[in-house]
């Protein structure tokens, strides 16, 4: 993510995704032809842009779980 701003310079976060959310990113990446960490970055970036804050999360995660249910109990 970007920024003008040098207060905010870019950091390597590293975390552990469930085996469901694997295969989802797997998949989307292959869609893509993007690599899986490319995915996940746009990913992550586009969610923190996009959700202003922790209230805007239950609605993208019923979405999310509705489209894919077995992730439904990963969050």
């Amino acid at each position: 993510m970007e920024s003008n701003n040098n207060k905010y310079e870019a950091v390597y976060i590293t975390i552990k995704i469930s085996s469901e959310a694997n295969k989802i990113l797997t998949q989307a990446a292959e869609k893509s032809g993007r690599t899986k960490k490319a995915e996940l970055r746009l990913r992550v970036d586009s969610n923190l842009k996009y959700i202003e804050s922790i209230v805007d999360i239950d609605t993208f995660r019923t979405r999310a779980c509705n489209k894919h249910p077995q992730i439904s109990g990963n969050y």
